[in-house]
Order: structure tokens, then sequence, then C-alpha cells
């Protein structure tokens, strides 16, 4: 087993903790994109992005506080846990392979819409059970590990591992934890995680390679307006195609790192220490690479349209994102130009042509229900503005959290 130096374990305490803060933050950002705007939750895509998003923020929390989990008997650095603490840590992370089924749902969701022209409302009949089976197998796997009291420190945190062989568990009456601890590491996750990875791949070729057709049938397109027409579904498809490969590299970076550690471990090789390090701190990453994707499309488009430097339109989305229309409702022109913005920004949202008429399109992405969601806070402030009707304000404060001191005033 390797030995960390002073200088590795301190690395391994602190930069998790930084990264896992800004993954919590990013899946927070997805979470209230989710949740404030009633059509994201009724929407088979974004079901399955808020699933992936609250079990990412869960795993972040879970590193933050990661040194009050960690038992007396690790050698990493200020363990403040016990037995106890350790498995329910433990029990956490094994969680993280629902996520990983989540992203492989979603792949297939891509899949389904891209090439074989499903439409939400289809798609939407599947809402709830889509999470059937990621929330199964997690907890399968997470309570069979607890039962089989399998969660000991594992090098960066706590989950399946065998007991070092520096522990004195006859001290700590902890000799029965970790029995064939290796083998159900890699029945319980990694085996289960590269085949979702193969999975995801071939759903990737397939769109990639079907977008690229359609990309070279549409130079045969003789009419201008059907060249028009097929142009634009073109583009949008290749905006969702990036998304999602997005998406998949945002899952493979996370966890690429560790499962060539502990495929070292399982080979009786001490990994080098540098890959231990890399490996948890790459470990809390994968909230905040879902972020960069989800809101990817939103990003692009408000910079082009604003021409504003990168940080500003991000910041630009993060106090959308988290903040509501009262800020802007407090002066009354603002909330009309608001509206008429993003009422004329709201079409170029990521949406997809699926025939040759403009008129049927299909919504995919953060882009376009971050759109709806900011014009549907200008619309409350705008009829708050006109009507000034007592009602009407008790709805919107209700809704919105508005203080109805300001509306109360204007009506």
């Amino acid at each position: 087993m390797a030995v960390l130096s002073y200088a590795e374990n301190l690395v391994l305490t602190i930069v998790p903790k930084i990264v896992a803060f800004l993954s919590a933050f990013g899946s927070g950002l997805i979470i209230s994109q989710i949740l404030r705007n009633k059509p994201n939750i009724r929407q088979f895509q974004q079901q399955i992005v808020l699933g992936m998003s609250i079990i990412d923020a869960t795993i972040a929390v879970a590193w933050i506080l990661n040194n009050l989990f960690i038992p007396e008997w690790s050698d990493q650095l200020w363990p403040l846990g016990n037995e106890q603490t350790c498995s329910a840590q433990g029990f956490v992370i094994q969680f993280t392979i629902s996520a990983v089924l989540y992203n492989a749902t979603l792949s297939v969701y891509y899949l389904l819409v891209v090439k074989f022209n499903y439409r939400d409302r289809r798609l939407n009949r599947w809402r709830r059970r889509v999470h059937i089976l990621p929330i199964s197998f997690g907890l399968a796997t997470s309570l069979t590990a607890l039962v089989r009291r399998l969660y000991n420190p594992a090098d960066w945190d706590c989950w399946i591992a065998p007991l070092s062989p520096t522990v004195d568990c006859e001290r700590y009456n902890i000799c029965d934890r970790g029995q064939n601890a290796v083998w159900f590491q890699w029945a319980f996750f990694y085996v289960p995680f590269w085949i979702a990875v193969a999975f995801v791949l071939v759903c990737m070729a397939m769109v990639i390679l079907y977008v690229r057709g359609q990309e070279r049938k549409s130079n045969r397109w003789k009419e201008q307006a059907e060249l028009q027409i097929q142009t634009r579904r073109n583009k949008k498809l290749r905006q969702v195609c990036i998304q999602s490969v997005l998406y998949v590299a945002a899952f493979l970076v996370t966890h690429t790192f560790n499962t060539i550690t502990r495929a070292l471990q399982s080979a009786k090789i001490d990994p080098p220490s540098w890959l231990i390090v890399v490996s948890g701190c790459f470990m809390p990453i994968q909230g905040l690479f879902n972020c960069l994707a989800y809101f990817h499309p939103r990003y692009r488009k408000e910079k082009a349209q604003t021409g504003n430097r990168g940080i500003v339109v991000a910041w630009s989305i993060v106090k959308r994102t988290f903040g509501c229309c009262s800020c802007q409702c407090r002066w009354g022109a603002n909330c009309g130009k608001r509206l008429r913005q993003a009422t004329a920004t709201s079409s170029g949202g990521l949406r997809i042509v699926m025939q040759d008429d403009e008129d049927d399109i299909e919504s995919l992405g953060g882009d376009s229900t971050a759109d709806s969601a900011d014009r549907d806070e200008s619309q409350y402030c705008l009829n708050v503005r006109k009507k000034g009707g007592p009602t009407l304000v008790k709805k919107v404060w209700r809704k919105l959290r508005i203080k109805t001191s300001k509306f109360e005033e204007e009506a």
C-alpha cells in the first residue's frame, strides 16, 4: 500500500473540499434552474438531469465534511469520525453509481430524440419511471455493502475497501470489516460503470454519425426555403450533440483516474502517490462539469448576443438562476424591457426542428428552459406593474417571494 507524505496528505485533504464546494454550487445552479420553472419539471430530460444533480450535490457535501466521517484508525489527516460515520459516508459514496446510470439514461434520451424523432410528449409518460433503475440499483448496492460491513477508509474517503494492514483491528473490534471488499468494488461499481460507459459511447457514436449524415444530406437541397430549414435543423442537432458529449466527458474525467488506481490495487500493485492524490481531487468534480454542460448552450447564445466578456455572461446567468424578478421590478421600465428581451430570445433556445415544418419543434437542454423561466418572471412583474390588483400581488408574492410592500405603493 502506497504511503503518502505529509504534503500529499495535506493536498488530498484540502483540494477535494474546494472542488466539492464548486461542484455543490454547480449542482445547486442546475437544481434551482429546474425547480423554479414548472415546465422544466414535466420534461423527461430535465427529470434525468435533476436526479443526477441531486446526487452530485449530496456527494459534494459528503466530501466537504470528509474529515467528520473518517475514523481514527485511518492514515488520513485530522480524522474526526468513527466506525458509524465511516459507514454513513461509504453509503453515500456508493450511491454515486446512480448518477452513472442517470448519465446512461440521458444518452438514451438524446439518441431517441435526435435519431428516432421521439417527442417529449411521448417520453414524458416515463418521466417518473426513469428514476426507478438508478435509485433501486444505488440503494441495493449501498445497503448490501452496509450490511456486510464493507465500508472502510479507502485512500481519500470511506468506501468499499479492505482494512489496511497497519490497523490494529482487535483494538477497535473491526476485524470482520471489509472481507472480499475488492470483489465488491468491481461488482457494485466499476463493472457497472464501464458497462455504462460503453453503452453511452455507442449511443453517442450513433448520434454523431446521424448528425454528420444529416449535414451531408443538407447539401442536396435545392429549394432555398427547404435548405434554410434543414440548415437550421442541423445547427440545433450539432448543439445537442455537443452538449451530450460534454455530459459523457464529465463522468469519464471524474472516474478514469480512480478506476486506474483501484485496478492497480486489485492487482496487488501499489499505485504511485501522485495518482492517488489526483484521483481524490477529481472524485467530487462531476457536479461542476455537469453544470458547465447544462448551461453551455445558454452561455454561448448570450455571449454572442451581448458581446460581453465570458465572466460577465457567466455572472449574469448565475444571478438570474438563483435570483427572482423582484430586483428588476423595482424599476417598472426594466420589467417591460426584460420581458421583450426574454420573449425575443426564447425562440433562439436549444431546439430541434424534427420535421420540415418549422413549427414542429422540441425543446432540449437548459437554454430554452432558462429563457422560459426568465420570461415567466418578467411576465409576473409586468402584470403586477400594470394591474396592481391585491389578489395578483399576493399570488406573485407567494410564488416568487416578492415583498408586497413595493406593489402596494405602486397600486
